[in-house]
């Protein structure tokens, strides 16, 4: 009986205890109020009192898992010996909530979001926009002149709230069509670069406007001119630059109201610090050791010291520019009670940018030189504003920012794959950080080799590929003893002659399309076999092949030969051993003159009559037919001459299609649609011509990142 008690003893014990071990204990929620005294040195308002409510919400104790160790929390008392209500920053929604020194909370509202305990940008991301198919000599602009919200997202029309108002804010890239004032936007260039380097490149004269950037207030952006020429009214308000959101924190007039100055600030992170505290940020593989080292209400003034640099007094709005990698800007001076005690609080951004913009007459349409990015004056950079004012309200209706050319050493020369930012000598002109101009290079067209180049000193000779894939080599031009085509013992006939011109051994070009799809073999005449009324002709890429003919009752012959599926007459006359033959296929041998046609569709004009023997020169005419060309409205001609003297000379002079550079004893260029010739030798001169099947385009990609 003793022992069944004991046990029942034993077991309320043992309930009691575990009930007690279990039991939860609420938290009561805790509110802690502090007041902000914020007050703004650029406006003048009176400082206004701010409670904010923190509540610390309950938190569950939960038993460790087997194996693991209860985590201890620790309390760290503030001097007023309350509990600490924050130990990191956090964010809740668009809301940063700071955690001071003293452990108190500081709520900030993020101007874009809030992300990992920070104000972060919200900013376009990697998109881009291309100009394609770019030919040698073309701009940027003859693809598109201006682009808009539907281009890319970082034009994207905003909206500011203003004292007077709401306004859209339109947003344009333009890279043409100022008749006024022409925008260049570049073009792109085959030849030499500063270093002498030829190749392609996207080009930018020194001094041209690249593009042009604006912001359209699309009803007008209004402010009451203060009596000290604020404009206060748009204070605050988000103005977008190249997809990158910038705040307005001072905009000013003169006393005639024609002059507007506007300051934009803006910075990837926000922080707090009270006055004498400090905190390292890292940039850049460097740490950065911030310190409030001044903060004066009565001024609204701060001053700040980054690893041992004390700046200037600094205001709302201002920039300290600690070594180009690390700058700061002035957010808000604020004040901070605890436990009684008032302590200056400064709020910066951190990697932050400034933009200041000054016309001096908003009235006109003259572009001024007067910007400047984090305090320092852009030399290649002009803006235009445009304002009107009645009654001590101003309105402005546009900004305009031109973005000049200045490479590191004069014009800009950006290979492929080069970029804007890099080859610039100012990349400051560009505004912000996050765009840039990138050149891709010409699309990978190869070509088939045409050549002209001498055999001996008195003799040259022409090599080429046709349409077909047949590759030929043939005796072009003689000053042996005459001067006339083919070689010293045979000629190169490609006009028709309906008496006979083609004796035995001579060369003649057959084409079946004097156009870019023309198909051109070259034959030679190794036979006339009138006592079995034949001849024998021989493909020079090819087979030799007989072809038959028939006389009438005057002894007059006329037969026929099949090349690649279509016929070609010839006629044999009576007297003599030369024939004539059709040499394009239409059917007659009449004066018809054919051209040699090469790979891809270069056609090469020999030249209008067949005999040069009078003459000390020929030009010869290598052709891009119209429709090859993306923005062709006419053929593409370079002239090739040929002249004859002590030895044959060949030229290949400077026009509008062709402009050669000297590379040490070869000079090269390249035609718009992409043929590139090269004429080599420092005492006989030759030419070698790569042309593309189709015309070599470029790509230029404008990228925000």
């Amino acid at each position: 009986m003793l022992k069944s008690w004991s046990l029942v003893f034993i077991l309320l014990v043992t309930m009691l205890f575990v009930g007690c071990w279990t039991k939860q204990e609420k938290q009561p929620i805790r509110v802690e109020e502090k007041e902000v005294a914020k007050k703004s040195a650029e406006i003048g308002k009176p400082a206004e009192k701010v409670v904010e409510k923190v509540e610390t919400k309950e938190e569950k104790k939960e038993e460790p898992k087997k194996g693991e160790r209860a985590e201890e929390k620790q309390e760290v008392k503030t001097e007023d010996s309350k509990k600490t209500v924050c130990d990191k920053d956090i964010c809740i929604g668009n809301v940063l909530q700071k955690c001071l020194l003293k452990k108190a909370l500081y709520n900030i509202t993020c101007s874009d979001m809030c992300k990992d305990g920070k104000c972060v940008s919200k900013e376009v991301t990697e998109e881009e926009f291309v100009f394609s198919d770019l030919p040698i000599g073309k701009t940027l602009g003859s693809r598109k002149q201006v682009l808009v919200e539907n281009d890319m997202k970082a034009l994207t029309t905003t909206r500011t709230n203003t004292a007077n108002g709401i306004t859209d804010v339109k947003y344009l890239l333009r890279f043409g069509g100022d008749v006024d004032d022409k925008i260049e936007a570049g073009e792109v260039y085959y030849g030499k670069d500063r270093t002498s380097r030829i190749g392609d490149y996207l080009k930018y004269v020194q001094g041209d406007d690249i593009l042009e950037y604006v912001v359209d207030f699309s009803r007008g952006w209004e402010s009451k001119v203060s009596a000290n020429n604020k404009l206060d009214d748009l204070l605050g308000a988000k103005i977008s630059f190249f997809g990158v959101h910038y705040q307005l924190v001072n905009a000013e007039t003169d006393s005639a109201q024609k002059a507007v100055f506007l300051k934009f600030l803006r910075g990837t992170t926000v922080a707090l610090l009270e006055e004498g505290a400090s905190q390292s940020f890292p940039q850049d593989n460097k740490e950065y050791e911030v310190v409030a080292t001044l903060i004066d209400g009565k001024n609204n003034k701060v001053r700040m010291t980054v690893n041992g640099k004390i700046s200037p007094d600094l205001k709302i709005g201002d920039v300290f520019n600690v070594d180009n990698s690390f700058i700061i800007a002035i957010k808000d001076i604020l004040f901070n009670n605890v436990g009684g005690t008032e302590k200056g609080i400064v709020e910066f951004f951190i990697g932050a940018d400034q933009l200041e913009f000054i016309d001096n007459d908003a009235t006109n349409n003259q572009f001024e030189r007067n910007v400047r990015v984090n305090g320092l004056p852009v030399e290649r950079g002009r803006a235009m504003i445009r304002a009107t004012s009645r009654s001590d309200v101003m309105r402005i209706d546009l900004l305009k920012y031109r973005l000049e050319a200045k490479g590191t050493e004069n014009d800009v020369y950006m290979p492929p794959q080069g970029d804007l930012r890099k080859q610039s000598a100012e990349p400051a002109s560009l505004l912000t950080k996050n765009w840039n101009i990138i050149y891709e290079g010409f699309s990978n067209e190869k070509g088939d080799i045409v050549t002209i180049k001498h055999r001996n000193a008195r003799m040259l000779e022409l090599s080429f590929i046709n349409n077909g894939g047949k590759s030929y080599t043939i005796p072009l031009i003689d000053s042996t003893n005459a001067f006339k085509f083919g070689d010293d013992n045979q000629d190169l006939l490609f006009v028709e002659d309906s008496n006979g011109n083609i004796k035995r051994d001579d060369y003649f070009v057959v084409t079946d399309s004097n156009n870019e799809k023309g198909i051109t073999q070259i034959y030679q005449l190794l036979q006339v076999d009138k006592d079995n009324k034949k001849i024998q002709v021989k493909d020079l890429a090819g087979s030799t092949r007989d072809a038959t003919y028939t006389v009438d009752a005057s002894g007059f012959g006329t037969g026929s030969f099949s090349v690649t599926g279509k016929n070609y007459n010839f006629i044999v006359p009576v007297n003599g051993s030369a024939i004539g033959v059709d040499l394009n296929g239409n059917g007659n041998v009449g004066n018809d003159k054919v051209m040699i046609v090469a790979s891809g569709g270069l056609l090469l004009n020999l030249g209008t009559t067949q005999d040069i023997s009078g003459k000390t020169s020929q030009d010869i005419t290598l052709t891009t037919v119209a429709n090859k060309l993306k923005d062709g409205s006419s053929n593409e001609d370079v002239k090739v001459t040929i002249s004859k003297g002590n030895e044959i000379n060949l030229q290949v002079p400077d026009q509008r299609t062709l402009h050669l550079e000297t590379v040490g004893d070869t000079l090269k260029g390249m035609t718009s649609y992409g043929a590139l010739y090269e004429v080599s030798g420092s005492t006989r001169s030759d030419l070698k011509v790569t042309y593309p099947a189709q015309q070599k385009l470029a790509t230029v990609k404008l990228k925000f990142s």
